[in-house]
């Protein structure tokens, strides 16, 4: 498994380095299937890439139509659903669709809200966020004895999931530029949406 591959590279700034790294690995695994298949095995491969990765490998190689692509897409809410679903019918304890198991498990309403969509709008609808913040509130509900997440868990959650996630940021801007390690502070009490002149001003003023 070849993980996190293409994770710092910028499509505006990659070079035919990167091309070559995606032919190469591509080749190998196409090489790798014929060797195996030979013994009779069965043997599949996947590569997983950004899609603007692969937009931009696609117009940097002429040797397109080699691979089987299916795009993988996270803006429906159902997919999040059977996310949760998977995640929490082992068949022993839960069982049924995603709602009824999501009903047994959290409270429906947070703030007015359903709790689900709560969730999933805070946290950008990336899953791998969507089952962290289910696992804050999980621990939150653990550690008050409650034995099902209530509305009040998940927001204890909320500021939980977005310590983890400002602190994952920072170390993130400090691995490129030491400079940025407290740039975030600058955006206390600022407003949710700033115009570039408002956010250069902002900045600047931060030092």
């Amino acid at each position: 498994l070849f993980d996190n591959l293409d994770k710092n590279w910028k499509t505006d700034s990659c070079n035919r380095y990167e091309v070559v790294i995606l032919k190469c690995l591509l080749t190998a695994t196409r090489k790798l299937k014929k060797m195996i298949t030979r013994a009779r095995l069965n043997f599949y491969s996947i590569v997983f890439l950004r899609n603007d990765i692969y937009a931009f490998f696609l117009a940097k190689t002429s040797d397109r139509g080699k691979e089987q692509v299916a795009s993988l897409n996270w803006d429906d809410p159902q997919i999040f659903k059977e996310i949760f679903r998977l995640r929490a019918d082992n068949g022993d304890i839960f069982t049924g669709n995603a709602d009824e198991i999501w009903s047994i498990v959290f409270d429906l309403h947070v703030e007015g809200q359903s709790s689900f969509n709560y969730i999933i709008e805070r946290t950008l609808m990336r899953p791998r966020d969507f089952l962290v913040f289910i696992k804050h509130a999980l621990s939150t509900a653990i550690n008050r004895g409650h034995d099902r997440i209530t509305s009040e868990d998940i927001c204890h959650a909320e500021k939980a999931y977005s310590r983890e996630l400002f602190e994952g940021l920072s170390y993130e801007l400090l691995e490129i530029d030491k400079d940025l390690e407290n740039i975030l502070y600058c955006f206390l009490e600022s407003k949710k949406k700033l115009t570039e002149s408002e956010l250069l001003k902002l900045i600047h003023d931060s030092g």
